[in-house]
């Protein structure tokens, strides 16, 4: 399957496409928690992928923290497995970070192969799915997860019964 907001074109950065339309696009799924400040959750891959094209290139396809997967394609995996995005923005800042991606549980493996597969170590860089953390949760709303454990260990570990949300981040 493919929509048209799997394929990002790289766009220009004009100054009159920053700022207040980042913080329009993503204000909606601000994390109202307390001490959440910044923090993105539930984002539409659609939504993710309009602010992607708000972003400067390298943003948008290098690997933000040196070891998660690039931003576009946690944006396209979301849309293919059924998920969301969670991240981040800074106030001030025309800029907006996606650290994490949740899916529904029946997809969580598939998820973590994907991971290993198409973002391994490197001589500079460590593997992407040995360092995720990994959370389970009973459904998209929950507040606390009811496990948690590593990147790896979705390949191999039974997730707790009435998982129905997992989701894979990076720091």
């Amino acid at each position: 399957m493919t929509d048209s907001w799997h394929v990002l074109p790289p766009l220009a950065r004009p100054a009159d496409r920053v700022g207040p339309p980042l913080a329009g696009l993503l204000g909606r799924y601000a994390d109202r928690s307390s001490g959440q400040l910044g923090r993105l959750v539930d984002v539409p891959p659609p939504v993710a992928a309009a602010a992607l094209r708000l972003l400067l290139a390298d943003q948008v396809d290098g690997r933000c923290n040196g070891v998660q997967p690039s931003m576009r394609w946690l944006v396209q995996q979301a849309g293919e497995l059924g998920g969301r995005l969670v991240g981040s923005v800074t106030a001030g800042r025309d800029y907006a970070r996606f650290d994490g991606i949740q899916v529904p549980a029946a997809a969580a493996r598939q998820l973590a192969q994907k991971v290993a597969a198409d973002w391994p170590a490197t001589a500079t860089e460590p593997a992407s799915l040995s360092a995720g953390v990994a959370e389970a949760w009973t459904s998209w709303d929950a507040t606390e997860p009811c496990w948690t454990g590593t990147g790896p260990d979705l390949l191999a570990l039974q997730l707790p019964p009435g998982t129905v949300v997992v989701g894979l981040w990076w720091d």
